[in-house]
């Protein structure tokens, strides 16, 4: 498996990941292709030319600050319990890193907003050192939101 940052031509796999395991729907899987093109970087895990995975994330505020937000991560089906949401994590905080240690500041924090009912992300995000810090309700249309955040000493 291979990672990289992904650009406008992964657009058709980011479509057929969301048609495949999210919803079969072309203008939705247009829309989510452009949202994650769009807002911040994105990283694409590779088996191949299969899609097994992706992570947004972004800076917020000034270098300074040291925060980056991780925007989604998702893992397709067949994939899933093999490693590559810890190896896009992984990559994540190296790159986030880097960038802030490329300014002359670095990472003291990275936070996530995610679903309250969502046990899986929970497990995950709690074994690799987030911790649960706030509750944001009715954040989502069917559920609230908890905010989980690393910090780095």
């Amino acid at each position: 498996m291979r990672i990289r940052r992904a650009s406008m031509e992964d657009r058709p796999l980011l479509e057929n990941m969301f048609k495949t395991d999210i919803l079969d729907d072309d203008k939705e899987a247009a829309i989510f292709a452009m949202d994650v093109l769009s807002h911040g970087e994105t990283l694409l895990a590779l088996d191949g030319d299969a899609l097994c995975g992706t992570l947004t994330w972004a800076q917020r505020w000034g270098h300074e600050d040291g925060v980056a937000e991780l925007i989604g991560l998702g893992v397709t089906e067949p994939y899933r319990r093999q490693g590559v949401a810890s190896r896009l994590l992984d990559e994540f905080l190296q790159r986030a890193r880097d960038l802030f240690e490329e300014a002359g500041a670095r990472l003291r924090v990275v936070f996530i907003f995610m679903e309250r009912n969502n046990e899986p992300a929970r497990g995950f995000y709690k074994s690799h050192g987030f911790v649960e810090e706030a509750v944001v309700p009715a954040l989502y249309p069917h559920d609230d939101a908890v905010v989980w955040c690393r910090h780095f000493d």
